[in-house]
C-alpha cells in the first residue's frame, strides 16, 4: 500500500519538472516571434496597427521576412474580404431603396473586389515561392497555422 503512494510521490515532481520545461520553451518561442513582429512593425507607416494585427501570429513560427509578409498578406486579405462583405450588404440595401448613392457604392465594391483578387494572387504567389525554395511541408504547415490564427481576428 505504501509503495504506490511512494511511487506517486516520486512521479509528481518529475511531471511538474517536465511541464515546467515545456511552458518556458513555448513562451520563449512566442517572445521571439512577438519581438520579431514588433521590431519589423516599427519600420511601417502604421506600427501600432501592424503590431495589433500581426501579434495574432506570435504563436506561429514567424522568423523570416517572407513568413512575416505571408502573415501580413493573409491579414490584409481577411480584412478586405470582411470589407467586401459589408459593402456588398450596403450596396444591396441602397439598390433596394433605389438610392442615387448606389452607383458610387457599386464602384467602391468593384474596387474592393479588385483588391481582394490582387491580394489573393499575392498570397498564392508568395506561398508558391516559399514552397519552391523550402520544403513544401513547412510552408503548408505555416499557412495552416496562419489560417487558424486568422480565425482569432474575427473577435476584433
Amino acid at each position: 500500500m505504501n509503495r504506490p503512494s511512494l511511487s506517486i510521490l516520486l512521479l509528481l515532481p518529475s511531471i511538474f519538472c517536465i511541464s515546467g520545461r515545456v511552458e518556458p520553451a513555448r513562451l520563449a518561442r512566442h517572445s521571439r516571434a512577438q519581438a520579431y513582429i514588433e521590431s519589423s512593425c516599427t519600420k511601417t507607416l502604421y506600427p501600432s496597427l501592424c503590431i495589433q494585427y500581426l501579434s495574432v501570429f506570435a504563436n506561429s513560427t514567424i522568423e523570416t521576412p517572407q513568413q512575416l509578409a505571408q502573415a501580413a498578406l493573409s491579414v490584409s486579405l481577411y480584412r478586405a474580404l470582411q470589407t467586401r462583405t459589408f459593402v456588398l450588404k450596403v450596396a444591396k440595401e441602397l439598390k433596394a431603396m433605389k438610392s442615387k448613392d448606389y452607383q458610387a457604392v457599386k464602384d467602391c465594391l468593384d474596387q474592393i473586389g479588385d483588391s481582394v483578387d490582387r491580394l489573393s494572387q499575392s498570397v498564392r504567389e508568395l506561398y508558391r515561392l516559399g514552397t519552391s525554395r523550402c520544403c513544401g511541408r513547412g510552408w503548408r504547415l505555416l499557412a495552416h497555422k496562419q489560417c487558424r490564427d486568422l480565425g482569432k481576428l474575427r473577435h476584433d
